[in-house]
């Protein structure tokens, strides 16, 4: 049967609909309000460096992703076209074999790639979970590389979480916005690959438009357009649902985490709070499910405008093609594959939509791991000198610093001498700039202005390797792990059983570790098993300290050491340091005055400079701000003792 002529159709119409793809669409991120536009380049980007960090990590996964494109588009086309040559055949009277064998083909054919899809989806499954293991452990290696002022800057901090969200998930933008689907690496990787897939099968399916009249395709793509303008309408509305909703679902979530944390538990009892922080999670959970469910009307009438000019188009299309089979200007393998290819072309045109604009909010958060992964590590700013055992000079020469976005000084003008052996008291009221100090000391920070010499060498000649062994600290927020007791103490999985010994003697806690069962082998913190040992504030802190005696270093840094210790254990602790340390410099930082008396010399530090300097006595004697602290704790402890007193003798 002859057919009418095919109509070549120019691309133009279609450039329209492409130009709506591919313009630069805005998303808006709610960490902190913060409203940022994604342009389609940065999205590129990170979607390079995404595919080549994946190819790097797992050359198996990045295959396994690259042949489930094209398997799936294998198997997408060939339920467009393939029906077209079966229908045909049945049209123009073929033989029952020339039928049933095409039929045959075509069933299994389409199985097979639907079989092997399934497959390749189970196997990206596996290798994407260990995909997503590997890109948290690279970015918790780099949190713990970068240079220590990073982790003080809450712009850094919250760079880093939004980095560990575009792995792990947990995206306010997605939830608020009402997108569905996976978050963090998985989703990313799923919008990425429609995006992929969908381009390609738009374009591949554009051959068939060739058996369309022009009239058909200025409807399809004038609909395409529509239905985009829909789409973003209901982006847009779904943006200020984000807006007015993302507060209450943070509060929500704060107070959801209030009732499920252990630490807060003993505030609840004592206080009686849980029927207040309940009311609260109630409250707020109420706002945000009601301004969800008040700005929905704008995205409802959106659907149902989207769903009028759809099944309009569809419905004009299929109109058209009856028209020309009547007239039979076509076929009906014509037929069904020119109506298949517009459904699909439709479809798939408003899915990479959606995908672009996930991914956009997506690629907000890959650009943060992009920008950690690339942060300078703090190990290379060291120099190659190594230090040797044995007493070396500190000196500490015109050093000023100050924080990050801190118009004041930290420290002023600070020149101070440490040498070998010697056990140096740093006194000092709140605030004064002592624990910066330590930091600077312990290179965590370097000054701004002045230097730190050992052996009249600057600090940043020696490896950082020889510098962690020459110093250790303890500082006043110091944290105790989910591991064994040995363990938490030598901090790897080497120990030297007689350092161990030596260093828990000197903490002043083998007795409450012999009293174990497993003594040593105790695991700390009760996150694992319920017989975990659950450690006493002054007792965490004597792990603590157990750790810079088990190391052996040079120079022991000891910030409020003993802050969680009470009056007998704390002069207990001081006398054992001073009287077991030989070699070792010692420095107490505290703005308690145990200390003092053993030291060889006492640095009073006030408002970010150096005050005083002397001995006890010394000090004592100048009647300056010293004396003043040392009378007023000392009055302080009089006035407890008489208080005992009067308590017992009533």
């Amino acid at each position: 049967m002859p057919r009418g002529s095919k109509t070549k159709v120019s691309f133009g119409h279609l450039q329209l609909a492409a130009g709506f793809l591919i313009r630069r669409t805005e998303c808006w991120s709610t960490q902190r309000g913060v409203k940022m536009k994604i342009k389609i380049g940065e999205s590129f980007r990170n979607n390079v460096y995404m595919l080549g960090l994946a190819w790097k990590l797992s050359k198996a996964y990045a295959c396994v992703f690259a042949l489930l494109i094209i398997v799936t588009i294998v198997r997408d086309l060939v339920l467009v076209i393939a029906p077209k040559y079966i229908l045909d055949s049945m049209q123009y009277g073929g033989s029952l074999e020339a039928i049933v064998l095409p039929v045959v083909i075509y069933v299994g054919l389409y199985f097979a790639l639907h079989a092997l899809v399934h497959t390749l989806v189970y196997f990206r499954t596996i290798l994407e979970s260990r995909l997503k293991m590997m890109l948290n452990i690279k970015l918790g290696e780099k949190y713990m590389k970068v240079d220590y002022s990073f982790l003080e800057d809450n712009k850094s901090i919250d760079m880093f979480n939004r980095a560990k969200m575009a792995v792990s998930g947990g995206l306010d933008d997605i939830q608020t916005l009402g997108m569905t689907g996976e978050q963090g690496i998985s989703g990313y990787f799923d919008q990425l690959f429609n995006i992929i897939k969908d381009m390609i099968l738009m374009v591949s399916v554009l051959y068939v438009f060739s058996y369309m009249k022009p009239f058909m395709t200025l409807i399809v793509c004038g609909c395409i357009v529509l239905s985009i303008v829909f789409s973003m309408v209901k982006m847009k509305a779904a943006v200020k649902v984000r807006d007015k909703a993302g507060p209450y679902l943070t509060k929500s979530r704060y107070c959801n985490k209030l009732l499920r944390t252990f630490e807060f538990g003993k505030e609840f009892r004592i206080f009686g709070m849980t029927d207040f922080i309940v009311s609260k999670f109630h409250d707020c959970t109420e706002e945000y499910v009601g301004v969800r469910n008040r700005s929905k009307n704008a995205s409802c009438i959106s659907e149902v405008l989207f769903c009028c000019v759809n099944n309009g188009m569809r419905f004009a299309v299929l109109a058209a093609l009856i028209y020309m089979l009547s007239d039979h200007v076509i076929t009906v393998g014509d037929f069904s594959m020119i109506f298949s290819a517009v459904l699909t072309f439709s479809d798939t045109a408003l899915n990479l939509l959606n995908s672009m604009i996930s991914m956009n909010v997506l690629s907000a958060y890959m650009t943060d791991y992009q920008r950690c992964m690339g942060l300078s590590e703090s190990d290379g700013s060291f120099g190659g000198l190594e230090l040797g055992s044995g007493g070396h000079t500190v000196e500490v020469r015109n050093v000023w610093f100050k924080y990050n976005g801190a118009d004041d000084y930290a420290l002023k003008n600070i020149s101070l001498t440490i040498r070998p052996g010697e056990h140096l008291s740093v006194v000092g009221p709140n605030g004064a700039g002592k624990t910066t100090f330590i930091k600077l000391l312990l290179g965590l920070y370097k000054p701004e202005k002045g230097e730190i010499l050992i052996d009249g060498k600057g600090m940043d000649a020696y490896s950082a390797q020889s510098l962690r062994r020459y110093m250790s600290a303890v500082f006043q927020d110091f944290k105790i792990f989910a591991m064994n007791i040995e363990e938490n103490i030598a901090l790897n999985d080497k120990i030297d059983v007689q350092a161990l010994d030596e260093s828990i003697s000197r903490a002043q806690i083998r007795d409450r570790i012999d009293m174990l069962p497993k003594k040593e082998k105790s695991v700390i913190g009760g996150f694992f098993d319920e017989g975990d040992m659950m450690l006493s504030g002054g007792e965490s802190q004597k792990i603590a300290l157990s750790r810079s005696f088990y190391r052996k270093t040079d120079v022991i840094v000891l910030d409020e050491p003993t802050s969680a210790l009470d009056v007998i254990s704390e002069d207990k602790m001081y006398n054992s340091v001073a009287r077991c340390s030989g070699r070792e410099t010692i420095l107490f930082i505290s703005h308690r005055l145990a200390s003092t008396r053993l030291a060889d010399r006492i640095v009073v530090f006030e408002a970010a400079g150096i005050a005083e300097e002397g001995t006890h006595s010394e000090l004592l004697e100048r009647k300056g701000i010293y004396c003043n602290m040392w009378n007023a704790q000392v009055e302080k402890f009089r006035s407890k003792k008489t208080l005992s007193k009067g308590s017992s003798g009533s």
